[in-house]
């Protein structure tokens, strides 16, 4: 007899969980413009969908639509598009995996990290085998490219003043030479903001779907300590390095004042839970800081601060609550 849950049967429930998955991928990959900003919350996706409905189901159920969305991408021709929205699910397992083993949020984002720096890396390296540049190279090439011509079409048009197309050229041309030397950090930080946006979204949502939380608040959270003296030698290789090393010295000083500006928004977070403020100004508030470059240097001071002067004073309390028990 057919197991009965909810008023269906298993079998159709699984069924309905396998379609929605396939739809969900191909609909991310053939409609690219419009979804494949959605194959960044896949990682997100994962982790609550195992969360709620557990390793086996949600391996079922994805190793089954996984092959439907493959088959279908290739009926209309968008299977690299497709295993481009794939690479996004292992970071969920890896979030998943590192919160079943009770480890601290921040290895569980540095899992996931990995795991799509280490599948994109594969999967580009795969794309450009066959050609004469590499993955890196041709966003090089097509950056320059798409900057002359934007150069060009706006000294044709003359809609710019002198002055300003003086200005716009300086600062496209600037671009033209900086992307090039900080192109891994951009994508490392994309790479890096979908698994920190999976962890840290996911452990609030989770209460929502009738799962308890695998860590504390985003408020409480804290990097390791010793992640600055990584950024003080990586500071130093930047300023006083040549060549490759300086090249990736700069990248990783990118990518860990990113961290950093994530422990910052959590000491923002954590001083207007603590003041009450209102929900509404808390957004704009976040939003302000979020899309201000200044804000953004801000948060990533603060986030340094805190490791030495301790600004929410959890170690503090911990040391307090250990007294007591003592």
């Amino acid at each position: 007899m057919t197991k009965q849950v909810d008023g269906q049967p298993e079998g159709a429930k699984d069924l309905i969980h396998i379609v929605a998955w396939g739809v969900a991928l191909l609909l991310c990959s053939t409609l690219w413009m419009l979804l494949g900003w959605f194959s960044f919350l896949f990682p997100l996706i994962v982790f609550i969908y195992i969360q709620k409905f557990g390793w086996q189901n949600t391996n079922k159920h994805l190793f089954a639509a996984i092959p439907l969305a493959l088959i279908a991408g290739y009926f209309i021709q968008s299977v690299e598009l497709i295993v481009f929205t794939i690479l996004f699910l292992p970071a969920g397992y890896m979030i998943a995996h590192s919160a079943q083993r009770e480890e601290k949020p921040w290895q569980a984002g540095l899992k996931g990290w990995i795991a799509l720096c280490g599948l994109f890396f594969v999967f580009f390296s795969v794309l450009s085998a066959n050609s004469e540049v590499s993955f890196f190279q041709a966003i090089t090439i097509a950056l320059s490219t798409g900057i002359d011509e934007a150069l060009k079409q706006y000294s044709q048009s003359g809609s710019l003043s002198a002055e300003n197309y003086e200005i716009l050229e300086s600062t496209l041309l600037r671009a033209k030479q900086t992307a090039p030397l900080i192109l891994p950090a951009i994508f490392g930080s994309i790479f890096l903001l979908a698994a920190w946006t999976a962890v840290v979204v996911g452990n609030a949502v989770l209460p929502r779907f009738g799962c308890s939380q695998p860590w504390s608040a985003y408020k409480y959270w804290k990097l390791p300590e010793k992640l600055i003296w990584a950024f003080i030698l990586f500071g130093l290789l930047s300023a006083f390095g040549s060549g490759s090393v300086q090249k990736t010295a700069i990248n990783c000083i990118i990518l860990i004042a990113l961290v950093y500006s994530f422990q910052g928004l959590a000491i923002v977070v954590f001083y207007l839970d603590k003041l009450n403020v209102p929900k509404f100004i808390r957004a704009f508030i976040y939003i302000m800081i979020i899309l201000q470059s200044f804000g953004s240097i801000l948060l990533t001071i603060a986030g340094i601060a805190d490791v030495w002067f301790d600004i929410r004073r959890i170690d503090q309390s911990e040391n307090n609550r250990k007294s007591s028990a003592d």
